[in-house]
């Protein structure tokens, strides 16, 4: 019984067996597939300047990794691709899928921030997403390492910035020239320069500042032996701004471009107009080369209105060219601020002026805040040097913090360019609101203060002012007659009784509404009779008509009370009051003051005490 069991279970098992054969036949005569990711290739470029891995301090670089599938099986689900420089993240990159044999470029964004050499490393399936057939060749460390320069070329590196703002609130002006500038070419040792310059300052004006200039090339040695002398008196630079391309790349030649700046304040103040003379020596045996002086007179005059301006100055080495490095337009720009606030509305007009060594490509772009142009760098005064002057700019002016740029052009635009942008002057003229002036009374009669006539004596007050206005005529207070737009007036009057008057003539400009005012104490005694009248009102009363001209007042005005004293500012009258007396008098006895009291209290003692003895007695009784 047990051998016929062992019988049935060794048949079912070879029955098993021959299905797990039969199915799994197929199988074992097949490869199994299975992905294999690598990284074939790293480089490192700037746009499209691809040099042994040559790439630019604070820019965007790219670095593009080559990663392919190597395997028989197909990578079906995605994967993580990872760059490192010097062993630091620069990023990630996903990969969603990679057929057996096909290859993949990848672009990562690098932005060094320090020069020097980077050990460039990209591993692929850096998460191990996916299962491969080779676990251990993920990994490509690129050669050569890469390397990063700075490149002189691109903006922000040497930005212009301010050396003076200042606001002169009586007006003036701002004068550059280049005089008779020229290109030098190689100036070799003891080898000179001269220029003259052209200053001419409108009458009244005072020099705020004067400051030269000295723009200069293509130095062999990176600060060239400049000898300046202004006017016979050889100074030193007062500020050095200087750019080069950089060392390591591209060219050896690393020459560097400058702009040298000169207080000669003093010498413009005391010469004022006329000519000045600039001679320019290479003390050392290495070459440079000149581009041109530029003298800057700032002067304060008497013109009706504020001027604020900013004095902008560097040198920032701008390229586009095929052979600097890939940069772009906007990586080749110069930036310059004017710091500060701007009440625009008050401003007049507004002019910007530039200046640019090696300039003369019309597409060359400026901008003002938010609005730019191109063609405006013509060559002018020369090719290798350009200033584009006074630019109005009113329109453009934003509250604070106005900007100018300067881009080069593109690569497609004739090849791009170089340049090298020095100065920027934003020049604003602004309207002041005049304190207005309150006219004057310069002139009167009589000058006397106090003035005495009789009655009925014709009396004349005139005035003189200093602008056209209204004289308004008081008596007393009260207007009595007006002249308009005049600049004297006289007031004559014949009806004035015995009395102190108070005349006073007020001058108005209508305009503003300022005035000024000039007062007599006016005193008129009565005509002396031989039978003289009383009269039951002593108080005197003036004439009905006291206006002999122009515009009457209804008021009647009444004498002051005969005291001569000096005139006010607001006359009043004083009435005098007289006392009538009784036609028939009656004497009347007056009590003593003082005793009415006591007196009225004692009575009500007494009769108190009075009372208090009656009812006394009563009760005895």
């Amino acid at each position: 019984m047990e051998i016929k069991k062992m019988r049935t279970v060794v048949f079912f098992g070879c029955l098993l067996l021959l299905f797990c054969l039969s199915t799994l036949a197929p199988a074992l005569g097949e490869e199994v597939r299975q992905p294999d990711l690598t990284v074939t290739n790293i480089s490192a470029c700037h746009n499209d300047y691809c040099e042994n891995n040559k790439v630019w301090q604070n820019l965007e670089n790219t670095v593009e990794v080559e990663v392919k599938n190597e395997g028989s099986g197909d990578a079906d689900d995605s994967f993580t691709v990872r760059l490192l420089a010097a062993a630091e993240e620069v990023g990630t990159e996903s990969v969603s899928e990679l057929a057996a044999g096909d290859t993949t470029t990848l672009r990562f964004s690098w932005h060094p921030t320090e020069t020097g050499t980077y050990t460039l490393k990209a591993v692929a399936d850096s998460g191990d997403e996916i299962n491969e057939s080779e676990e251990g060749n993920n990994e490509l460390t690129a050669d050569p390492d890469a390397e990063v320069f700075r490149n002189g070329y691109a903006g922000g590196d040497e930005p212009l910035t301010t050396f003076k703002h200042n606001t002169l609130p009586s007006g003036g002006g701002v004068l550059f020239t280049v005089g008779n500038s020229f290109y030098t070419g190689k100036l070799n040792s003891g080898d000179t320069y001269t220029v003259t310059h052209e200053v001419a300052l409108p009458s009244g004006a005072k020099v705020e500042l004067a400051r030269l200039y000295s723009y200069w090339t293509w130095s062999k040695a990176y600060k060239p032996s400049l000898e300046l002398a202004f006017e016979g008196s050889t100074l030193s630079p007062d500020a050095e701004y200087s750019d080069r391309k950089g060392t390591g790349w591209g060219s050896p030649y690393n020459y560097p471009t400058g702009t040298y700046a000169y207080d000669v304040s003093d010498f413009v103040a005391a010469k004022g107009s006329g000519t000045y003379t600039t001679v320019v020596e290479n003390a050392g045996s290495d070459f440079f080369c000149m581009n041109g002086l530029g003298l800057l007179v700032v002067y304060s005059a008497a013109s009706g209105g504020e001027l604020e301006y900013w004095i902008n100055e560097g040198c920032e080495m701008l390229c586009t060219k095929p052979e600097c490095g890939g940069l772009t337009p906007a990586e080749a720009t110069a930036n310059s601020v004017f710091e500060g606030s701007v009440e625009s509305e008050n401003v007049e007009r507004a002019t910007l002026t530039t200046v640019v060594q090696s300039g003369g490509h019309l597409g060359t772009r400026l901008v003002f805040n938010n609005e730019d142009w191109t063609g405006v760098f013509d060559g002018t005064p020369y090719t290798d040097f350009d200033v584009d002057e006074e630019r109005e700019v009113t329109d453009s002016l934003v509250s604070s913090e106005n900007s100018v740029k300067i881009e080069a052009p593109t690569l497609e635009d004739g090849g791009g360019d170089y340049l090298v942008p020095s100065n920027a002057f934003l020049v604003l003229f602004s309207e002041t609101e005049e304190e207005e002036e309150p006219p004057k009374i310069t002139e009167w009669e009589p000058a006397e203060e106090v003035v005495s006539s009789t009655e009925g004596e014709p009396t004349t007050f005139k005035v003189t002012a200093d602008q056209t206005v209204e004289i308004s005529w008081q008596l007393n207070g009260t207007q009595v007659q007006t002249n308009e737009s005049v600049t004297e007036a006289t007031y004559t009057n014949t009806s004035a009784v015995a009395g102190i008057w108070n005349v006073s003539a007020v001058a108005t400009n209508t305009e503003t509404g300022l005035s000024a005012r000039h007062t007599w104490l006016w005193n008129v005694t009565p005509v002396l009779n031989a039978t003289p009248t009383p009269t039951p009102n002593p108080s005197p009363t003036p004439a009905a008509n006291l206006t002999p001209t122009s515009t009457p007042s209804s008021a009647t005005p009444t004498p002051l009370t005969p005291s001569l004293t000096p005139p006010t500012p607001t006359p009043t009258s004083v009435p005098k009051v007289t006392p009538t007396p009784a036609l028939t008098p009656t004497p009347t006895t007056t009590p003593v003051p003082g005793f009415e009291l006591p007196i009225t209290l004692c009575g009500v003692l007494l009769a108190a005490a009075v009372v208090r003895v009656r009812q006394a007695r009563k009760k005895k009784k």
